[in-house]
């Protein structure tokens, strides 16, 4: 590649970060269409990068189009169907249930220590209903599961399958999800386990706890279905 292409391609690729964290931290606008020129004057780049990150995170996912010349919006749980979601925490399961195991055997004193404090930061932020807390500690603890589990391919297939985190669109939903006292209990203890036996070095109770932790989102999410067709 000659050297005149690199600084494009080193722009689209912080642009495609940048962007992807700011949808995932939840701090875009919900409802307004998410185009070039907004997310141009966004991060302050050029069109170039804005496409090339708009297109990888509809390619991921993150974003949701229509169809073409039809305006592209951020992916939010309201939006999905509710098989694909069923189907997604089934794979979720399988695959995080492979990266727990794989992290009692390979996570270090340093990298556990920081796995038991985000488990208390979620639980204090559910306990103080703070979405935007429960939501960063969740994701720092099972990003370090997924990427330090010492098999790559774990986030790989993960991308591949389309598994991305979406938040919600209604503070309604956020406030009904997190009023579902069955699902937040078991959150919690699954939670509490799967770092409690990364931390003892046991695989199949690690393993165990990320599967029960899948099956208590897919069944919360029907609940919540059940309840919003009334």
């Amino acid at each position: 590649m000659s050297d005149h292409r690199r600084p494009a391609r080193n722009a689209g690729q912080s642009a495609y970060h940048r962007l992807r964290e700011k949808i995932t931290r939840r701090e875009l606008e919900t409802g307004v269409p998410i185009t070039e020129a907004r997310v141009s004057a966004l991060l302050g780049v050029g069109r170039g990068p804005a496409r090339e990150a708009l297109l990888r995170l509809q390619a991921e996912k993150f974003i949701r189009c229509a169809g073409p010349h039809q305006p592209r919006y951020i992916q939010y749980l309201e939006d999905l169907d509710p098989q694909d979601v069923q189907a997604q925490q089934e794979v979720l399961g399988v695959l995080m249930g492979v990266a727990a195991r794989r992290a009692a055997l390979q996570l270090n004193g340093h990298q556990i220590l920081r796995l038991k404090e985000l488990c208390r930061n979620l639980k204090a932020a559910i306990r103080k209903g703070d979405a935007a807390a429960r939501g960063a500690a969740d994701r720092e603890l099972f990003g370090i599961i997924r990427r330090e589990c010492g098999n790559p391919l774990i986030v790989t297939a993960l991308e591949a399958c389309g598994i991305v985190p979406v938040g919600t669109r209604e503070a309604s939903t956020e406030t009904e999800l997190s009023s579902d006292r069955q699902w937040v209990s078991r959150r919690v203890a699954a939670t509490e386990a799967a770092v409690e036996a990364i931390a003892a070095h046991d695989p199949e109770a690690a393993e165990a706890a990320l599967h029960d932790l899948h099956r208590a989102a897919a069944d919360a999410f029907k609940r919540w279905i059940s309840r919003s067709k009334k």
